[in-house]
């Protein structure tokens, strides 16, 4: 499936329609939505090619976006989040402040940020949570140790 790429303007507390992307816009402070990006329910057609409930649930419980500010050359993960809130529209996206930081994204003047689909190992390395990152590159450790247990012990077998 061919990523879909959109060049979005970032602001800060301003809803306008944009027809080819997105406006990042700042959460009410009662939503925490840290490692999450949230949408208009409408624009996960756009991102993804697909509308939800035409998927199969057990295989997309999780659902990633890939965003990037163009100019820093910077990107995130996050979690794919639909919601009916007033003012967001199917161009909105809201992220948290400590998004918009990891994203070289200070004053939310105009910007160019392109949101994807994104890869969920990805997401995990890169998680907002360090006890998540941390947990993740250390259950790959334990993989790739395992992995080497069993070539070094094959080699071992066939050796003698």
């Amino acid at each position: 499936m061919e990523k879909q790429q959109f060049s979005p303007r970032v602001m800060k507390d301003s809803v306008k329609k944009l027809e080819d992307g997105f406006i990042i816009q700042q959460p009410v402070s009662m939503l925490d939505i840290d490692g999450q990006a949230v949408f208009c329910s409408a624009a996960y057609v756009k991102i993804f090619g697909t509308r939800k409930n035409d998927q199969n649930q057990s295989k997309q419980r999780l659902s990633v976006v890939k965003i990037t500010n163009e100019e820093a050359h910077r990107s995130i993960y996050r979690i794919y989040r639909g919601a009916s809130i007033n003012g967001l529209d199917a161009s909105t996206v809201m992220l948290s402040p400590a998004a918009l930081q990891e994203l070289g994204i200070d004053d939310c003047s105009d910007r160019k940020v392109s949101v994807s689909q994104g890869c969920r190992w990805l997401f995990y390395r890169n998680h907002p949570n360090a006890a998540t990152r941390i947990s993740f590159r250390i259950g790959m450790l334990g993989v790739l140790m395992g992995l080497l247990s069993i070539v070094v012990s094959i080699m071992c077998c066939l050796i003698n």
